[in-house]
């Protein structure tokens, strides 16, 4: 039914993410009426975000890439706030969270004050949502290892550096700003995403010193991987389901 909303779109990839981006609008709008219809809509707070940008044959100008990659394209999403009782709507409010906020944030909602067993990444944002607090600064990494060579980034909220093609680990700073030979991996690209949010003016070589000081953040972070990690793609050749699963307890 959704499908057929979307014939005038020739291309079958594109017909097809148009009707189930469709479906899921509906889908929202049917728990935001129930909510409504219950009457605690006030009293609930929604959150809608996704995992990682929009697939390589949709359209994510103006950011660089798609789903799968380090750039603004694959990392950078929106997010929609709905809490009537909590927070003023018709906002727009630009500031960074990802998914290691939430919970902090959930938790403050939900009024518990227990202390948590391990130190936690995330940040509490409601004030930042609310519109009475500037987002904390912080760097925040985006790491892919999985059906491909690495691909890793890190963003302090101006620079980002990206290193795509093999490990950071193995990267040095005079590796990293000689762009004379564009076939190198991995590859290294430094933006500045204030002045060039679509990342294409790499600046690796104009700024040294910027480069060494976010490589060096990159890499400890990088040194954070645990090993034995196998690739989601190991095992699956010739790989049959058996016909009846089974969770261990």
């Amino acid at each position: 039914r959704d499908i057929a909303k979307y014939s005038h779109i020739g291309n079958e990839k594109k017909r097809i993410y148009a009707a189930m981006v469709d479906s899921m609008d509906q889908a929202i709008g049917g728990i935001l009426d129930a909510l409504d219809a219950k009457g605690i809509a006030d009293n609930t707070f929604v959150l809608f975000f996704s995992d990682n940008g929009g697939t390589s044959y949709g359209d994510n100008t103006p950011w660089r890439s798609g789903k799968g990659a380090v750039y603004e394209g694959g990392v950078r999403v929106p997010a929609v706030v709905r809490w009537p009782a909590g927070i003023t709507g018709r906002r727009r409010v630009d500031a960074m969270m990802g998914y290691i906020d939430v919970y902090p944030t959930v938790k403050r909602l939900a009024g518990v004050t227990g202390p948590d067993p391990n130190p936690l990444d995330g940040r509490d944002m409601l004030d930042v949502i609310r519109g009475d607090a500037k987002a904390p600064k912080r760097d925040w990494f985006s790491y892919i290892a999985q059906g491909s060579p690495d691909k890793i980034a890190i963003c302090d909220g101006t620079w980002k550096l990206a290193v795509v093609g093999g490990s950071v680990l193995d990267v040095t700073v005079e590796q990293a700003v000689r762009t004379e030979d564009s076939k190198t991996k991995p590859s290294v690209e430094l933006f500045n995403l204030d002045r060039d949010p679509g990342e294409r003016t790499n600046l690796v070589a104009e700024r040294p010193d910027i480069v060494a000081k976010l490589l060096e953040r990159l890499k400890e972070f990088r040194r954070l991987k645990i090993s034995g990690v196998p690739d989601f793609q190991e095992g699956r050749k010739g790989f049959k389901a058996p016909k009846d699963w089974m969770i261990a307890q």
